[in-house]
């Protein structure tokens, strides 16, 4: 069902499908950050100031290590910005599927500081329901969700920490990943498919080689070659 054209129709639309299961799994995930903050000696004002602001998961706790760690500001600020500069790809190719294709205007930095995995595979996903002009307010209601899913969530870990047990603490780290990998695994393009696919095998590999560089390596090398493979044979999908 294509999703209506209205500004307020397509926002409400994004609040809706973002307070399902994407808002449980961004708020479930940032139980453990909030958990981990508190560990680190950040405030409960901090915390959730930091998953507004820096809103990603690598970055957030590279921030509470290095704060637990002793680090100055411009360490912090340097190591955060290193970190997020992974996102910067995704960034890239989600603002197309945001904007209505009119060209790059100055409100697009500030729909790049909602992007996110979660938001990105959900555009990904619903993208053949979206007309051009539902795009912008449906991804601002869905990234509002998320946000307040994520400050709630991070507040709650925080406020429980000593309460919930290690193993759970790290579990629910891994939440929100997994809803992406789900979430691509059913993406349309076979593009989409095989990326998943290919990346389960080359970013562990690649993490063993090297910690630093794997991830954003394995990633871009695993997404290439599954964008080149789509496009060469878009008959050969993973699924039906």
């Amino acid at each position: 069902m294509t999703i209506s054209n209205d500004t307020m129709s397509a926002f409400a639309a994004g609040l809706r499908d973002g307070a399902g299961l994407p808002g449980l799994a961004l708020a479930s995930a940032l139980i453990g950050y909030g958990a981990m903050a508190r560990e680190s000696g950040l405030d409960l004002a901090v915390t959730v100031t930091s998953v507004v602001a820096l809103w990603g998961l690598p970055a957030m706790m590279t921030f509470a290590e290095i704060f637990a760690g002793g680090g100055g500001p411009v360490v912090m600020a340097a190591a955060v910005a290193i970190v997020n500069v992974r996102t910067l790809p995704m960034i890239v190719a989600a603002l197309p599927l945001v904007t209505d294709g009119r060209g790059f205007r100055l409100s697009h930095f500030l729909l790049a500081q909602f992007v996110s995995p979660t938001n990105w595979a959900q555009l990904t996903t619903k993208r053949s329901q979206l007309s051009p002009g539902a795009r912008t307010p449906y991804f601002v209601g869905f990234s509002i969700i998320l946000w307040l899913g994520g400050s709630v969530g991070s507040a709650f870990g925080y406020l429980a920490a000593n309460d919930l047990p290690p193993a759970l603490r790290l579990t629910v780290l891994f939440l929100t990943p997994m809803f992406v990998l789900l979430m691509m695994s059913t993406a349309r393009r076979r593009s989409g498919q095989w990326a998943v696919v290919l990346g389960a095998f080359a970013v562990p590999w690649a993490m063993e080689w090297s910690t630093d560089w794997g991830m954003l390596l394995g990633g871009i090398g695993a997404g290439t070659l599954g964008f080149l493979i789509g496009r060469k044979f878009p008959g050969a999908g993973i699924t039906a």
